[in-house]
């Protein structure tokens, strides 16, 4: 009876190793047959992004803000001297990440989230319908700054984008809601209105034939970002005025475009003036989804010149900062370049834009191209070194010059960060690209 009882006991030892070895051996099968969208999350990490967010309440009033700065070694929270401790720009910016993320991968918690930063934004929204940017440490709103002053900027329209993604996104859930969010986004138009106020002048200057009725009369970057919020607004709503104002400002874009193939700037939309700069450069993309909408294949055939003729000529020069051009005899040189400081938020617009031309196209080679730019994060750049990290979710705010990284993980970074690896991992192709970086690296 002994001899049988350990037999019976080796059996089942047996079969338990053999039942935990084929459970581990199934667990790695289902992960590594996982989807491209299941294994994104594996480069997406908010946890940098938690830590620089906060809960406060202001006037029994309880909101989400995101502290602007985290320094190196520690990066705990840093101010703003003169500005303050959060803004509703990179407030904004988290909004739209965290309604983009439901999209893909609907969680409570990040619905939560949503609101509560919405609930930052509503607050610093002024009397004349535009928005202020900082909060001060003493949780007072700056009004005095001039980067906080309630005016046609940056700030206010990406607040606006963000009310409008959390429009479209909120609609059948809670209709009363979205509602609420386009009076708010309505309460901006006399600014638009103000902006468009030109249209359709033009002047010449520095040889080039040059819009004035965008922001700043030149500001192709700050009307690319008006119309990316505008497009939800007006897919909820079909608002002719939110029409008229996307027809404008992609008419004003489209006379920023310069060069060709074989010409520089190579068909790439000049920012401000005569004047070229990586960050906030979504031009392209903002006319990609303004051709689509307006059904304009002009539109998208000058934003599909931008990205298969300027990117590439960014990318063998180690991209760039900015430049100016100067037209002599209708030939156009590049003066005042600046190679650096090169930053996450100079390449998410072109991530986007690829991914849109691949979308709209079907054509792979702008998703083998967003998979390129994409991995200027995890170290396909000029310094061999990744900024983003996805053991941590943090992203180093810039490289310097090709032997230093600026390793303070501010929310502008970070966040751009985390929109350009969500959104590139959506795409096969570029999300591939971006997993074989990183783990590839991992690896060695």
């Amino acid at each position: 009876m002994g001899i049988d009882m350990k037999l019976c006991k080796s059996t089942i030892l047996n079969f338990r190793r053999k039942l935990v070895n084929g459970l581990v051996f199934l667990v790695l099968f289902i992960f590594c047959q996982s989807s491209g969208s299941e294994r994104s999350l594996r480069l997406l990490n908010t946890s940098h992004l938690d830590h620089l967010s906060q809960i406060l309440k202001i006037n029994d009033r309880e909101m989400m803000i995101v502290h602007i700065y985290a320094d190196y070694p520690e990066y705990e929270w840093t101010s703003a001297p003169g500005e303050g401790i959060s803004c509703v720009d990179d407030v904004a910016r988290a909004a739209i990440f965290n309604i983009r993320y439901l999209r893909y991968r609907n969680q409570p918690e990040v619905t939560r989230k949503v609101h509560s930063l919405l609930e930052f934004i509503f607050y610093m929204q002024a009397p004349n319908g535009l928005f202020y940017n900082f909060l001060l440490s003493d949780l007072s709103v700056n009004t005095t700054h001039i980067n906080s002053q309630s005016r046609a900027g940056w700030w206010s329209w990406r607040a606006i984008w963000a009310l409008a993604e959390a429009g479209e996104y909120f609609k059948s859930e809670n209709p009363d809601f979205a509602l609420a969010l386009h009076k708010r986004i309505e309460r901006t138009f006399p600014a638009i209105d103000s902006v468009l106020s030109n249209y359709p002048e033009t002047l010449i200057e520095n040889n080039i034939k040059l819009p004035q009725w965008l922001p700043y009369n030149t500001a192709a970057d700050q009307a690319a970002v008006m119309i990316l919020a505008l497009i939800p607004y007006y897919r909820l709503t079909q608002n002719p005025m939110a029409k008229e104002y996307i027809q404008k400002l992609a008419e004003g874009i489209s006379l920023m475009q310069l060069g060709d193939s074989l010409q520089f700037p190579h068909g790439s939309f000049l920012s401000w003036q005569n004047r070229w700069h990586a960050y906030g450069n979504s031009q392209a993309y903002a006319l990609l989804e303004a051709g689509e909408l307006l059904e304009n294949s002009e539109f998208i055939q000058q934003a599909l010149r931008e990205v298969k003729w300027f990117y590439p000529f960014l990318i063998k020069n180690n991209y760039l900062n900015e430049f100016a051009v100067s037209d002599s005899e209708n030939s156009y040189t590049m003066i005042d370049r600046k190679d650096f400081s090169q930053i996450a938020y100079g390449v998410r617009p072109m991530v986007w834009a690829c991914l849109k031309a691949t979308e709209i196209t079907g054509e792979e080679k702008y998703a083998i191209l967003a998979g390129e730019i994409a991995c200027w994060l995890l170290g396909k750049n000029v310094a061999r070194q990744a900024l983003y990290d996805p053991r941590n979710g943090r992203c180093f705010d810039g490289i310097n010059d090709p032997d230093s990284l600026n390793k303070n993980s501010g929310a502008e970074s970070t966040i751009e960060a985390l929109l350009t690896l969500l959104e590139a991992e959506q795409n096969p192709i570029a999300g591939r690209m971006v997993r074989d970086m990183y783990f590839g690296e991992a690896l060695r």
